[in-house]
């Protein structure tokens, strides 16, 4: 029985799963990027789901048959839970498959000559023979220590004859595997004021939103964040309009003028007689145009914000 690896195994589901599914039927085709592992010869390894909300769950994988994997739900402290087809399924460094990697290695079990750390393992003997020793009060002196002077690389421990030895990774290692993992001058958002350890605050953006692109990745735009989501004012006016002869009430104006008239009457005597006729005033008006101002309510786009820094990988 022994964990399996394979490098840079990735698919995804063909179908939806429930929380509760012990079998996942991967992408036509996909099964054989993963390790060869079966249920009678006790072989495993750990495989990580994704969702689209990168929500994930580590599972461990007990058999595979084709495209169909036989799992352990919910390992290495995650949660169990359903997915859908196209969601991924990843062979990623897992906690779980590093602590049983480390319990797999015995010592004994590896053929003489075999080097671990630059220096040949040597097996113990098979069988050792114990016989009884006199032990005597030893005399204990208070050492002198002072403080030494460290230079050097230190070199892997070795393991002594008939003990099983755990080694413990050196700084160089561990940050040797973080670079394949995060490869240095990768750029990461984190929700805090200053960067973490082994990163470096990138100051080059201020106040700027967040946009998705297909293509290049680049930056843009001339106003700021806060400036753009604020309150706005709307206001304006109304574009001059002129009324036209149609566009107006139909109506007229009149004005009564009078004239007189002289008729001779019998004996002599003239008679004046006056008359009243209507007649039409002159047309008045500039045809000018005017305006309307408007004012509306204004617009609120104070949306909510959480700041982030940008950062990047020493």
């Amino acid at each position: 029985m022994a964990i399996k690896f394979t490098n840079n195994a990735t698919t995804t589901l063909a179908s939806s799963i429930t929380a509760s599914a012990t079998s996942i039927p991967l992408s036509v085709g996909t099964g054989a990027l993963f390790p060869a592992v079966t249920t009678a010869s006790g072989d495993y390894f750990y495989a990580t789901l994704v969702d689209s909300s990168n929500n994930i769950e580590i599972v461990k994988v007990t058999n595979r048959a084709t495209d169909t994997l036989t799992v352990v739900r919910g390992q290495d402290g995650t949660t169990a839970k359903a997915y859908i087809g196209g969601d991924r399924f990843e062979l990623r460094p897992t906690a779980a498959a590093l602590i049983d990697l480390g319990e797999g290695i015995n010592i004994s079990d590896l053929p003489a000559g075999t080097t671990l750390g630059g220096s040949a393992i040597v097996t113990p003997a098979a069988t050792q023979t114990l016989t009884n020793k006199t032990l005597t009060s030893p005399t204990i002196t208070t050492p002198s220590i002072s403080s030494p002077s460290l230079t050097g690389t230190p070199t892997a421990p070795t393991a002594a004859s008939g003990t099983n030895t755990t080694q413990i990774a050196s700084t160089a290692f561990v940050e040797a595997a973080l670079d394949t993992l995060i490869p240095i001058g990768t750029k990461m958002l984190f929700q805090q004021t200053a960067a973490p350890t082994g990163w470096t605050k990138d100051t080059t953006h201020n106040n700027k939103a967040l946009r998705v692109v297909s293509g290049a990745a680049s930056s843009g735009g001339t106003l700021a964040f806060t400036s753009a989501f604020t309150s706005q004012a709307v206001g304006g006016t109304v574009g001059a309009t002129t009324l036209t002869t149609t566009q107006i009430p139909s109506h007229t104006h009149t004005a009564g003028a009078a004239f007189a008239t002289s008729v001779a009457a019998k004996g002599g005597t003239n008679v004046r007689t006056t008359a009243t006729t209507g007649t039409a005033t002159g047309g008045t008006g500039g045809g000018g145009s005017h305006d309307h101002t408007f004012t509306g309510a204004a617009i609120d786009l104070s949306v909510q914000y959480v700041d982030v820094i940008i950062a990047t990988r020493n």
